[in-house]
């Protein structure tokens, strides 16, 4: 099977080794091993096939809807004999990524989350009511390295950074749109107007974060008011709400 001008372009330029996501590949003479960037020993050799297993569930066997967060389980190596087999093995893990990777570093202009919700019917129409502040807002909760290893390449309304990432974000997800959808809802509810002290803003801000330590529930489940991403646009909420600090 011949290469695709994008897996080309990416092994004419990996070099040696390279780490896509929290996936690290060797060359290996005219193979390419596949494993964990952070692998324990004892990993066992999977074929390539497996590998979509391996990207479904978390190590406690929760189902990862997004393939891009840092949740990927370690414990195999797999070797691609040729470029080809390389890339179906990385859109096993990262579907996708390798395309957008090529189409990023080739011009492939970033669909803006106006453009992109302009586009959507049904429920989804409901998320382009967020104002810029709100989308800033969704994707500092929804997008950060906790949550997403990709790059956002996109903004409000248009592109923004380079072409450089090895994960490149070229529109907005699915999660997002749902995260979005449900943070449009929030928004909609009965506002309760309190008055807290910054002691207080702290304790509920160390109480969140303690709680995000120890959660583990759905990550696209936003019905959940323990959802980690609606736990994090509450704390990014409280943190506006602090008073500036005095100036020395």
């Amino acid at each position: 099977m011949e290469p695709t001008p994008a897996i080309a372009e990416f092994v004419s330029e990996m070099g040696d080794s390279a780490v896509l996501g929290q996936v690290r590949i060797t060359r290996r003479g005219g193979d390419f091993e596949l494993q964990h960037r952070d692998q324990a020993e004892g990993a066992r050799q999977i074929p390539i096939d497996e590998l979509r297993s391996i990207a479904d569930t978390t190590e406690n066997g929760a189902y990862r809807p997004l393939k891009s967060a840092p949740n990927l389980r370690d414990g195999w190596i797999c070797v691609a004999t040729n470029p080809a087999g390389l890339e179906q093995a990385l859109n096993h893990l990262y579907p996708g990524g390798i395309a957008d990777w090529f189409a990023s570093r080739n011009g492939t202009v970033a669909t803006s989350y106006r453009e992109h919700m302009e586009r959507q019917t049904g429920m989804y129409r409901i998320a382009n009511m967020l104002d810029a502040e709100g989308v800033n807002e969704l994707t500092a909760a929804c997008c950060q390295e906790a949550f997403c290893l990709k790059t956002r390449r996109w903004d409000v309304n248009g592109p923004c950074g380079d072409g450089t990432s090895p994960l490149p974000c070229l529109e907005p997800c699915a999660i997002l749109m749902e995260f979005a959808r449900k943070a449009v809802r929030i928004s909609q509810e009965e506002s309760v107007e309190i008055t807290l002290s910054d002691s207080e803003i702290q304790s509920l801000l160390a109480t969140i974060e303690q709680t995000e330590a120890s959660v583990d529930e759905r990550e696209a489940d936003f019905e959940n008011v323990r959802n980690p991403r609606r736990l994090e646009l509450l704390k990014n909420k409280l943190l506006k709400m602090r008073p500036p600090k005095a100036s020395e």
